[in-house]
């Protein structure tokens, strides 16, 4: 792909024009798979456009040939999600957070996975670690909350619930 030609779809895709962005890559996409750079327009386009399965398939090359893109992960981690396969969901995310530790967003959507498959303990460690990293994000005290009153904790809960109240009032 030439260089105008990825600008350009770069500007599609810094103003949502997704599915104008999906056509010109389909254009000038090489049949070569190792292309991951545009592989990974693609797939953002496809999640974007909640295209799940597309977006699995492109994200899952590109791991496959750059395993340490985090970035990509997390796509790939969001695609299974949204096609409910959770068990690959957690271990993409849990790649993500082993490739780079500050990827919040992994922890948000892990600990919620881990919630939603009544994995309580490993709900609150996963939001216990997220504190370490940011102690000011109210969402992680609130998901540390919600799992120790899942876990029937309702004492130990409550501290957490009111740390965030204090920083997200609403």
């Amino acid at each position: 792909m030439n260089e105008t030609t990825f600008e350009t779809i770069n500007e599609l895709i810094a103003a949502k024009q997704f599915e104008e962005a999906k056509e010109l890559l389909g254009q000038s996409i090489s049949s070569d798979e190792k292309d991951v750079e545009a592989l990974k327009l693609l797939g953002l386009c496809n999640v974007n456009l909640g295209l799940f399965k597309e977006g699995q398939s492109n994200f899952e090359t590109v791991v496959k040939y750059k395993n340490e893109d985090a970035t990509s992960w997390f796509y790939l981690a969001n695609c299974y999600d949204n096609l409910n396969d959770a068990r690959r969901a957690k271990a993409a995310y849990l790649q993500v957070i082993n490739l780079r530790e500050n990827y919040l967003d992994a922890y948000k959507n892990l600990g919620v996975l881990y919630l939603k498959s009544e994995e309580h303990n490993k709900a609150f460690e996963i939001a216990q670690k997220a504190l370490t990293l940011s102690d000011e994000d109210y969402l992680f005290y609130f998901l540390a909350g919600t799992s120790l009153l899942a876990a029937k904790k309702f004492e130990e809960s409550i501290n957490y619930f009111e740390q965030a109240i204090k920083f997200n009032p609403k």
